[in-house]
């Protein structure tokens, strides 16, 4: 991400998320949270999660209310979904912020931003 961007940032998951991956993200979202106006996480490649990987997801969530940044999921896999659904955390993001495309997601978004932070960059982690 450029210094200063400012808009919408996705981040792709790849692979189980439980405490490795986990921590990778929270990491990784640290150094954006105030810039960030959306947060897209892609999940389309995670075979399955544990709660340490739904723990997580719960935090970060926190931090970006916290911060007055939306984050929406997209591409979850079915069973994926029945876990997240079973911990609370798709009623805790809202089912309107879970999409099946990334286009759908982007979408949203775009709807939700400010017309200043539309005009700015999307970012890929």
């Amino acid at each position: 991400m450029s210094p200063g961007a400012a808009g919408v940032v996705i981040y792709s998951i790849e692979g189980p998320f439980f405490f490795g991956a986990a921590e990778k993200l929270a990491r990784s979202l640290q150094h954006i949270q105030r810039r960030t106006t959306t947060l897209v996480l892609r999940l389309g490649n995670v075979p399955f999660v544990d709660a340490t990987g739904i723990f997580a997801l719960e935090q970060i969530l926190a931090d970006f209310k916290r911060h007055d940044a939306a984050v929406l999921f997209t591409e979850v896999r079915p069973n994926v979904f029945y876990k997240l659904e079973r911990s609370g955390l798709i009623d805790l993001i809202g089912r309107e912020n879970v999409f099946e495309s990334l286009s759908d997601a982007l979408a949203r978004a775009e709807l939700g931003l400010p017309r200043a932070a539309r005009d700015g960059t999307v970012s890929h982690l």
